[in-house]
């Protein structure tokens, strides 16, 4: 038979006290219901003779009480409420077999007895509307949906998915974003994003929701394990969602792209004017949040004083610093755009200027060169002789030097070869054709 309401409520009045927290109530007993087994190896040492009258295994047993009414004392559990006097453990230590008689529950199955399996609640923050001017309150817009959720353990559960709106400027709040038309007739719409909402919808069709730590994970895989968003969701298919519903990846990838979306807009301090198509794909969101940041390699528009794209200058001698009828007679010790030294300022105010390196001047036949400086990463900025073209030469050199060596050398072997099997069936043959000694000692006689 199973423990009912009213042996739990025997069991919280009869050795709990009533100022204590319910957190610091359910806690402790979750932990002394998993103390039977030590309770049954005491009580069978005691049912022999000559035992002591208090075994090693009470001892334990009320060290184990006390770390389960006290556990700040030995973890970095941190429960509401003050903790529990000494008495009130002594009492339960004196009392654990009855409490654990009442409430004859399977070791086993305490976890899952004692957990608060309720569905998660993916709901707007907001209350009133953030667009119409004055207190608007938010009113149901759909009814209440059940979704399927990845949780935060990487296993598949459901979730219940609220929706409000706004009656006076048709705005639509879900837990991630906000959804309200560009103009107060306009049927288009634009989309707001929530930046600190728990859970992120990655299929707008199935209605997929992922909890926000999940792409946390995916971030930190990305980074330390250089994993793809393919890899990523290959992983957890093979680990985690074998027996249930399988994460493709364009799932993934919009998990990755809304993930960082809302960081990028956090760092570049865009959260009141983002806005995007609703329910944008991946690529359409790479867009709009480019559209945002700046497309220009990244770069924010107005947000550098001077932004150097394609600077290039002809590469200079000593005798063109001299020479040059642009430039005039130029000391050694010149620097550019810079006319006092003492400008400078800090350790180098009042310090002569070094002259710097010069190149001897080109022979008159040669062609001047120019020098462009670039930053470059290699993928976004690629570099003038592209290192994989080069690789691709060396690698057919390679090759033709294989076939070379490889087949000239296989077909001089086999000619080798030949050559050798003939003259041993040459040879051979000439043996056979010559008489043996007794053949002709027998001729003689």
């Amino acid at each position: 038979m199973h423990p009912t309401l009213g042996d739990l409520l025997l069991v919280l009045t009869a050795y709990f006290p009533d100022g204590l927290s319910v957190q610091r109530v359910f806690y402790a007993l979750a932990a002394i219901l998993s103390l039977q087994a030590v309770v049954q190896l005491n009580r069978n040492q005691r049912c022999f003779p000559g035992q002591p009258q208090e075994t090693g295994w009470e001892k334990d047993l009320q060290e184990l009480v006390h770390a389960a009414l006290h556990p700040e004392e030995s973890s970095t559990e941190e429960l509401e409420g003050e903790p529990p006097g000494p008495g009130v453990t002594a009492h339960v230590s004196e009392g654990l077999t009855q409490i654990l008689a009442i409430l004859d529950w399977d070791t086993v199955h305490i976890p899952s007895q004692l957990a608060f399996s309720a569905y998660p609640i993916l709901c707007t923050a907001h209350i009133n509307c953030v667009f119409c001017p004055g207190p608007r309150p938010l009113t149901r817009h759909e009814t209440v949906t059940i979704v399927p959720l990845l949780g935060r353990n990487l296993q598949w559960g459901k979730a219940r998915l609220i929706v409000a709106g706004c009656r006076q400027c048709r705005a639509v709040y879900y837990v991630d974003h906000v959804t309200r038309p560009c103009t107060p007739h306009s049927s288009s719409r634009v989309q707001h994003l929530e930046y600190e909402t728990p859970f992120l919808r990655v299929s707008k069709t199935e209605n997929i929701w992922v909890d926000r730590r999940v792409a946390q994970f995916q971030e930190a895989a990305i980074f330390w394990f250089k994993a793809s968003w393919q890899g990523f969701a290959d992983v957890l298919n093979r680990s985690f969602l074998r027996d249930s519903l399988l994460l493709r990846d364009a799932q993934t990838h919009k998990l990755f792209v809304e993930h960082f979306t809302w960081r990028l807009v956090v760092a570049h301090g865009l959260e009141n004017v983002f806005t995007c198509a609703p329910d944008p794909s991946a690529d359409n969101m790479t867009k709009a949040l480019l559209g945002f940041i700046g497309s220009n390699r990244g770069i924010v528009p107005g947000s550098l004083s001077h932004v150097c794209l394609d600077c290039a200058h002809q590469k200079r001698s000593r005798s063109d610093n001299v020479e040059d009828p642009q430039l005039g007679s130029t000391p050694d010790d010149a620097l550019a755009e810079v006319d006092d030294p003492g400008a400078l300022g800090g350790a180098y105010a009042g310090q002569p200027l070094r002259a710097g390196l010069h190149l001897p001047a080109p022979a008159p036949e040669v062609t001047q060169v120019w020098v462009r400086m670039d930053v470059m990463d290699g993928k976004t900025l690629t570099h003038r002789v592209s290192v994989w073209a080069l690789q691709q030469d060396l690698t057919q050199a390679e090759f033709l030097r294989y076939v070379q060596w490889t087949v000239v050398g296989n077909l001089w072997l086999t000619i080798s070869l030949g050559v050798s099997v003939i003259c041993i069936l040459r040879m051979k043959m000439s043996a056979a054709s010559i008489p043996a000694d007794d053949q002709l000692m027998g001729k003689e006689m």
